[in-house]
């Protein structure tokens, strides 16, 4: 169970790490909104196209243009380490699969004979004998049908 556990971390760490990168990603949006807002008040207020004006509407638009460019790579590192760990899941599981779960399937005989015994044992414990828990069983099975 404890390589299932550690599947199941490197999950919950997957989704909190996307998680934390879509948040980091959404707020350079707002910043970047923010930006193009401040570059509208500024035309607004400057109606007459001085040299400054121009000057500084060329500075937030490569500012901008550097934050789009950023947040491309962003969204590109994001996919990247997300096919990582997608490959990363896909080799664990298939671990598990070939190492866990096909030798536990050669225990599953042994598990059946052992819930019979149990079955038994709990039955005669309650003052039930088997052949009377069979019947019953058999019972609820017709009325089932």
């Amino acid at each position: 169970m404890a390589a299932v556990d550690g599947v199941y971390w490197a999950l919950a760490l997957a989704i909190v790490i996307i998680a934390a990168a879509l948040t980091w990603l959404i707020v350079r949006w707002a910043g970047t909104v923010g930006r193009i807002n401040q570059i509208l008040t500024d035309v607004r207020k400057e109606v007459p196209a001085t040299s400054a004006s121009v000057r500084k509407t060329a500075e937030n638009v490569e500012q901008v243009t550097s934050d789009v460019a950023d947040t491309t790579s962003v969204m590109k590192e994001g996919a990247s380490a997300a096919r990582l760990l997608v490959g990363r899941v896909r080799e664990a599981v298939g671990f598990l699969d070939e190492n866990i779960f096909s030798k536990l399937t050669v225990l599953a005989p042994l598990l059946v004979a052992v819930g019979g015994w149990l079955a038994r044992f709990v039955a005669s414990k309650r003052g039930l004998s088997p052949s009377t828990v069979d019947k019953n069983e058999k019972t609820k099975e017709e009325e089932t049908d």
